[in-house]
């Protein structure tokens, strides 16, 4: 394996490519200009990159049902198979880790494991200034003890990272999120993730007054302990102005939360907020859509929520939810009524996805559903674990047709 330190610089080229690919992560043409540049280099790994490159973008571009996605990604793999020591290889003798059996990478990027004590090290910096480096779109933090985070944080190597992520056994001390909130080195961050990390308030809090974080566009705080205060404190923030997607699921939050994201005249931008696995309940659910933000928004998670049929009745009486296209009410004790209602809701023609899994919703609910003049546009309706009897599954079946999910 060739020595970093031996290796020449960085291509600008590419270098620039790659900085407008992480600067809107969410669009495809960066990339596809990259994969064009790197299909007509004379490097046979550019040239398998660039075809690698372009087989994710197209399949991110198909529809969840169609066959060729699982064609163009059993390509991709076995591209990166083929070609991860040449891409990677310098980069796990540096605390980054790319397991062989599962992708570590998204739409292009790199988002690596991270061993934190061979990151800090001698290797681990020098990488950094590395082609293979310039990859690496986000850090995934598995294994974390208190105070580790800042260290990393004081390096150059989080200056280009667009996504960091903290799963489960992660230690996040209140000294770390002061770090993360005030490093300057990640105004580039556009994605925050936490999984089983206990942020509480104070951690909700640090966020919220961050501007180093005000590029933010995605923030997933699942089962961090929350509560309604943390979930107050992001609601109130003066610094997430570019937030689009909010995710707190399992908060443990209120009517409370409902109410302080209805009073709330921050996150102009936000457009997706997923609440599932809380206890907004049906007075929750009604405060939460009656008032303006709810109408920017196009993603809408209430799964487990105890949003009850009158809860839903409120979200079909809002004629400022034009925008909704997924609206997920799974685990919520529906009945026929809550379908009716979704089934006679015009400003909801919208919708492309409704979940409505695991309710109360018969045959009755079934055929309004499939009556609806108004869901034209949905492209998954998933009814699992209904009691829905075969005349309402038939109807269900005529008008939706792949697009409908029964048991």
């Amino acid at each position: 394996m060739p020595n970093v330190l031996a290796l020449p610089p960085p291509r600008p080229d590419l270098l620039a490519l790659l900085n407008a690919v992480k600067a809107e992560p969410d669009d495809d043409t960066p990339r596809l200009v990259l994969a064009d540049w790197l299909q007509e280099q004379p490097d046979p790994a550019d040239v398998a990159r660039g075809e690698w490159l372009r087989a994710l973008v197209e399949r991110d571009r198909l529809s969840g049902n169609d066959p060729r996605r699982a064609d163009l990604f059993s390509r991709s793999l076995e591209l990166w198979r083929g070609n991860r020591e040449t891409w990677v290889g310098l980069l796990s003798p540096a605390g980054l880790l790319f397991p062989v059996s599962e992708p570590t990478f998204t739409r292009g990027l790199l988002y690596p494991e991270v061993v934190v004590t061979k990151l800090v090290s001698k290797a681990g910096l020098a990488v950094a200034q590395s082609e293979m480096y310039a990859w690496v779109g986000g850090m995934v933090f598995r294994e974390l003890i208190p105070r580790q985070l800042g260290m990393v944080l004081k390096t150059p190597l989080v200056e280009s990272l667009i996504d960091l992520h903290f799963i489960g056994r992660a230690v996040i001390s209140f000294d770390d999120f002061t770090a993360l909130a005030r490093c300057r080195r990640l105004t580039g961050l556009r994605s925050l993730s936490t999984s089983d990390v206990a942020i509480r308030q104070t951690g909700a809090q640090a966020f919220a007054g961050s501007p180093s974080l005000r590029n933010l566009r995605r923030l997933s705080l699942g089962r961090a302990d929350l509560g309604d205060a943390g979930f107050a404190e992001l609601c109130g923030s003066s610094c997430l102005n570019d937030l689009r997607s909010l995710d707190v699921t399992d908060n443990g939050l209120s009517i409370h939360s409902a109410r302080a994201f209805a009073d709330s005249d921050r996150l102009p931008a936000l457009t997706a907020l997923d609440l599932s696995g809380n206890r907004i309940g049906p007075d929750g659910t009604l405060i939460l859509v009656a008032y303006p933000p709810a109408g920017r928004l196009t993603l809408l998670g209430l799964r487990s929520n105890g949003v009850a049929d009158y809860g839903v009745e409120a979200i079909c009486r809002q004629p400022h939810l034009t925008r909704l296209t997924l609206l997920d009410l799974s685990d919520n004790l529906l009945t026929n009524r809550a379908a009716v209602a979704l089934a006679a809701a015009e400003h909801l023609k919208s919708l492309e996805m409704l979940g409505l899994t695991h309710n109360q919703i018969g045959d009755e609910g079934a055929r309004a559903l499939a009556d609806s003049p108004h869901l034209t546009g949905l492209r998954d309706l998933n009814l699992r674990s209904n009691p829905i009897g075969q005349n309402g599954a038939d109807a269900l079946r005529e008008r939706f047709g792949t697009r409908v999910t029964m048991d």
